[in-house]
């Protein structure tokens, strides 16, 4: 009679947490779809389950919430969950933060496992980004460069100048004292 009462106690706690989680599940739909992506996030974190669906979700709320180096954490943990698509989140995550070559690699890594227009389509942009990023990094050099040379330039035309105006005053200063 005992272990009866005791079980239907357990029962009904676990029963108890699991809509207590269900509400908060339904509480953080509720907040993504409102576009509250932080709150969505907390309400997710709060959870006491751990499993890879929960960090998933976690992830998808903080990258909307523009908070990218957490969501790739949050994804990183979420394990279990299609590895390809898993990949092209992180990837997605660390081209948001400029990171073109993380990025690329996990794109690279994600269609490894499974071809995906989408992940294709991320991955040639994300390497358009990065050239360009580097051709500006190299025009930017090459213009400061220039700006140098250019500074050289007029140090020693100025320099010049001045001994040639310095000559000059020389020379005046010795035909004056003829």
């Amino acid at each position: 009679m005992t272990r009866l009462i005791l079980l239907m106690l357990s029962s009904g706690a676990l029963l108890h947490a699991g809509l207590t989680d269900f509400r908060t599940i339904q509480e953080a739909h509720k907040a993504y779809e409102a576009k509250e992506y932080g709150k969505s996030a907390a309400l997710l974190k709060n959870l006491e389950a751990k499993s890879p669906q929960k960090q998933y979700d976690i992830g998808n709320a903080l990258y909307k919430d523009k908070k990218y180096d957490e969501a790739i954490e949050a994804y990183e943990k979420a394990e279990g969950i299609d590895e390809a698509t898993r990949l092209h989140n992180i990837g997605n995550s660390q081209f948001q933060k400029k990171e073109w070559d993380k990025a690329i690699e996990a794109y690279e890594k994600a269609l490894e496992l499974k071809e995906d227009e989408d992940t294709k389509f991320n991955l040639e942009l994300a390497k358009k980004q990065k050239q360009k990023e580097d051709e500006q990094k190299k025009q930017e050099q090459k213009n400061q460069e220039n700006k140098d040379d250019k500074k050289n330039q007029d140090q020693k035309q100025n320099k010049d100048q001045k001994e040639q105006d310095q000559q000059k005053q020389d020379q005046k200063n010795k035909d004056q004292n003829k």
